[in-house]
């Protein structure tokens, strides 16, 4: 048998068989270069972005941490802004963040009264109220709260209007002036 002429050569297929494959071999090069060109590169780095799995349960205000190799750190690896300044300014998320199945718009890290982390999210207070219940751990050492801002326990924020409803995560121990 002479293999010199290439491998289609030496396919003992019928011809319709070996066409047949052929196509279907071609339609999934197709499919796959469609499916490539279908996601804009920005969207990629988001969807990458979204699937750090720590920075999602930190931001649903489960163990929080903001210790080294914590929040900030992850804050800055999401938002590409180094580590130290994430702290005290309003920083908008990648898409694919949620908290309790809220999507979330941006958030601000602060060091205030022992550190907290605000989450602005999409959804009026009852939305926001269901969203806690629903993110909240037994046994974990963080507290995520609805408040409003401006009002007695809220901060004012730059750029937002008074009134409007954030999630509040705060550690149980600073909460308890532990810290």
């Amino acid at each position: 048998m002479d293999l010199s002429r290439g491998p289609l050569l030496a396919d003992h297929r019928p011809a319709g068989i070996r066409l047949a494959a052929q196509n279907r071999a071609l339609r999934r090069r197709l499919r796959r270069r469609a499916l490539r060109r279908a996601v804009p590169a920005g969207a990629k780095q988001a969807q990458a972005a979204a699937r750090d799995k720590r920075l999602a349960a930190q931001l649903n205000c489960q163990r929080l941490n903001f210790g080294e190799n914590g929040i900030a750190s992850l804050l800055g690896k999401a938002t590409r802004l180094p580590e130290n300044t994430v702290w005290d300014q309003e920083l908008p998320l990648p898409d694919g963040y949620a908290f309790g199945g809220l999507p979330i718009r941006s958030v601000k890290l602060s060091e205030t009264d022992g550190g907290f982390l605000a989450l602005f999210v999409d959804g009026d207070a009852a939305a926001i109220q269901a969203a806690i219940r629903k993110a909240r751990v037994k046994g974990d050492y963080s507290v995520a709260m609805l408040r409003k801002i401006g009002e007695a326990g809220g901060y004012a924020f730059p750029g937002k209007r008074p009134g409007q409803p954030y999630v509040h995560c705060q550690s149980k121990q600073t909460l308890n002036g532990e810290y």
